[in-house]
């Protein structure tokens, strides 16, 4: 059996490919191979040495995979780094134990995509960053996403690396190899097939225009917003300059504009300027404008809102900004960044935490708006805003409740030029092949990117440069497998994944009596 120092090596090993699955370096073929190195490094004689291969084969990883975060500072990098390291650690638990289980290495791959799915919800509303399927945007095996949801497409990932790790431990028995080697053939022609079967049977039922426009930022990093209305103004002037040339014959019309969050980075309900600078981009492409805007809580002034609205132009019925039901408040907050988690505590002890005075609020309902067209029935829009795009549920019931098209609206200012934008990018076009839908990524500062419904990218633009994204974009109502199954999936894998280890538990208990009564009995002469 190979030595414990050996396995805390191949696991270390496997965090460090699975970070190369990962944008910006898209090796997505790496990544059961990944999965493969921490199984392999997990299974050992002793519970404590897994645990111990797991946590820094998964310190190795998140450490890798979002050194965005030193833009808040190095501390916060490690610390979250560390903390995510303890869910692979658990992840080592349930596979130690299942070890011994006949077909273990199905029980392990549920082990990996379980503890993402429990990484996802818990604590503070979960961190999904990192999740396998996300590092398959760019593979065949895209497809299974469209009939088995993200998780599920995780878990083929998880199983053809487990099927690995299984050769691996016996290399010289070559049927070990024919099967895992036929793991990896179905897994990527069903892929392939499922992704043509996902397009036929999600036929387009009409398309509209839509523009988006990345104003951009004064810098990068945390001071981003520069001065009051500067981001505004960025998105106006664009708006307004694409205005004229659509007057002027040299771009065709548009039925909506789309800007990123924090477009407007003052609450327009609280100035009559942001109110007559919004409204002047509105009136001038003579097109509704979806924002992103902060807004102070009229239920609550000591809050915010970190909300999308949709404001009409002057020749609507209804000008200015919409009325409720045609704005949506993001329902995932950033801990930490939109609220402080034990606000009185910690704010004590870390000055950066005074920068968020106030605490943002969550909603309630899923992003549904409504774009009103003249001669033509409304286009429904499914909102999502910023990292809610890496959330299963948020995205999968915004489909659900009827969104025709998803738009994703983000700030990635404060991490901008340094890789965050390209993995948020990669989740779009994940969400883009799971639910059929075109993706609208609209960010200040990019990357801004149009995404066809089988998760291939249109048209993106570049970080830190101004610049507006024109798309006909084709609407899709059909309900993917995803959508309608995708919930239960997840709830299958999980229990999947307790079910065997409270299983391997009871026989690995039920074992030691009888070994116990041989042990103490008369030898046969």
């Amino acid at each position: 059996m190979t030595s414990g120092p050996a396995r805390l090596l191949i696991g270390l090993l496997g965090g460090g490919l699975l970070i190369l699955a990962f944008p910006p370096w898209h090796a997505w073929w790496l990544a059961p191979v990944g999965v493969a190195g921490l199984i392999f490094g997990v299974r050992q004689r002793r519970l404590l040495g897994a645990v111990g291969v797991g946590w820094c084969a998964g310190l190795v990883f998140f450490a890798g995979h979002l050194p965005w975060m030193r833009v808040i500072g190095p501390d916060a990098w490690l610390l979250l780094a560390g903390l995510l390291g303890i869910t692979w650690a658990l992840v080592a638990v349930l596979i130690w134990c299942v070890r011994d289980l006949p077909g273990w290495p199905v029980w392990s791959a549920a082990a990996v995509i379980a503890l993402e799915i429990a990484r996802s919800v818990w604590p503070w509303g979960g961190f999904p960053w990192g999740s396998l399927a996300f590092s398959q945007a760019d593979a065949p095996t895209l497809g299974w996403a469209w009939l088995l949801g993200s998780s599920g497409l995780g878990l083929a990932i998880a199983l053809t690396g487990a099927l690995l790790a299984w050769s691996a431990e016996r290399p010289t028995v070559p049927r070990r190899w024919l099967t895992a080697a036929t793991g990896i053939i179905v897994l990527t022609a069903g892929g392939a097939g499922l992704a043509v079967a996902s397009a036929v049977l999600n036929p387009s039922v009409g398309q509209f225009a839509t523009v988006i426009v990345q104003g951009n930022v004064p810098r990068p990093g945390l001071e981003f917003i520069g001065g009051p209305r500067q981001i505004l103004g960025n998105h106006v002037d664009l708006t307004v300059e694409l205005a004229a040339q659509i007057a002027g014959g040299g771009q065709p019309p548009v039925d909506v504009v789309i800007w990123p969050e924090n477009s407007v980075d003052v609450d327009p309900f609280g100035d009559q300027r942001v109110i007559a600078d919004v409204q002047r981009a509105a009136d001038a492409i003579d097109r509704p404008v979806l924002i992103g805007s902060p807004l102070v809580n009229p239920d609550d002034p000591r809050t915010l809102l970190n909300a999308s609205l949709l404001w009409s132009p002057a020749s609507a019925a209804a000008p200015g900004p919409a009325a409720a039901g045609q704005w949506y408040v993001k329902r995932r907050l950033v801990p930490f960044g939109e609220y402080i988690p034990h606000r009185e505590a910690l704010a004590s002890l870390f000055e950066r935490f005074k920068r968020i005075p106030r605490d943002f609020i969550v909603g309630s309902t899923p992003g549904i708006i409504e774009v009103p067209r003249v001669g033509a029935p409304p286009v429904v829009l499914g909102v999502v805003i910023c990292f809610e795009v890496a959330y299963d549920d948020l995205v999968r019931d915004t489909v659900a409740a009827g969104g025709q098209v998803l738009v994703v609206q983000t700030n990635n200012a404060t991490f901008s030029l340094a890789g965050q934008t390209g993995q948020q990018l990669a989740m779009g076009r994940v969400r883009a092949a799971e639910f059929g839908r075109w993706v609208l990524l609209a960010a200040t500062s990019g990357v801004s990117a149009v995404i066809d419904s089988r998760g291939q990218v249109v048209e993106q633009s570049v970080e830190m440069t101004p610049d507006v994204l024109m798309a006909t974009v084709p609407l899709h109502t059909a309900l993917s497998p995803a959508v309608r199954f995708g919930a239960a999936m997840e709830w299958l894998i999980v229990g999947a994944a307790l079910a065997a280890a409270v299983a391997a538990v009871i026989r690995r208990s039920g074992g030691r009596a009888p070994r116990r009564s041989r042990a103490t009995a008369p030898a046969v002469r």
